[in-house]
């Protein structure tokens, strides 16, 4: 139900959410063009990659499959918020209080959030195009494995936001997510607890990695 007269606080909140998707969105990004990168740099090498008998590219496969929904997923939840966000922008209580530095921050979100849809539609079609055709027949399943450091000709510092995946039960920390086979989004450090409670030591993790008790 859209709001009668909507105030700052609503668009500092519809705000702040759409800065948060954002991110995430961002963050598995990074873990799946990680993933795709491996993939092609198998490619570049002239190999025939076998995901069914060797289980290194097993798990890349499985691992492109989830981070590529919740990348999808993520994606989608940054459009619904942008669209809120545009909606607040032109409301009759709102509009009159924004200035230059307000319209300019959402184009600029909103130019991301189209990005973010076109990296999506070229991430899906590389998977279906290079990766499943290798995959038809094969039956592969999750396990413990580290994620992706970049690799290229220009060096790229790790970001702080990470999207990592848990999977065997427990629970990802800090943050306490189910380790159910959900795509976490973590500052860099994480670890996996028997309990909500989090008594594990976080550890640094890279993109893609999939975490089990």
């Amino acid at each position: 139900m859209a709001l009668i007269a909507p105030g700052p606080v609503e668009l500092a909140s519809a705000t702040d959410q759409l800065d948060e998707r954002l991110a995430r969105a961002s963050a598995i990004a990074g873990a799946i063009g990680r993933l795709h990168a491996t993939w092609g740099e198998l490619l570049a090498t002239g190999a025939k990659p076998d995901p069914c008998v060797d289980p290194v590219l097993g798990s890349l496969v499985a691992r492109s499959r989830v981070f590529g929904a919740a990348y999808r997923d993520a994606v989608q939840d940054a459009r619904v918020a942008s669209d809120r966000l545009a909606y607040l922008h032109a409301a009759a209580t709102l509009a009159p209080l924004l200035d230059e530095s307000d319209r300019s921050a959402f184009a600029r979100a909103e130019a991301e959030v189209e990005h973010d849809v076109a990296v999506y539609l070229e991430l899906s079609a590389w998977q279906t195009r290079f990766v499943e055709p290798t995959a038809r027949g094969c039956e592969l399943g999750l396990a413990r494995v580290d994620g992706l450091a970049w690799k290229g000709a220009v060096a790229v510092t790790d970001p702080k936001a990470v999207a990592v995946l848990g999977f065997g039960g427990g629970y990802v920390c800090p943050g306490a997510v189910p380790a159910d086979g959900r795509v976490v989004v973590v500052d860099g450090l994480a670890c996996v607890a028997a309990d909500a409670s989090c008594g594990c030591a976080p550890a640094p993790v890279l993109p893609g990695a999939v975490l089990t008790p």
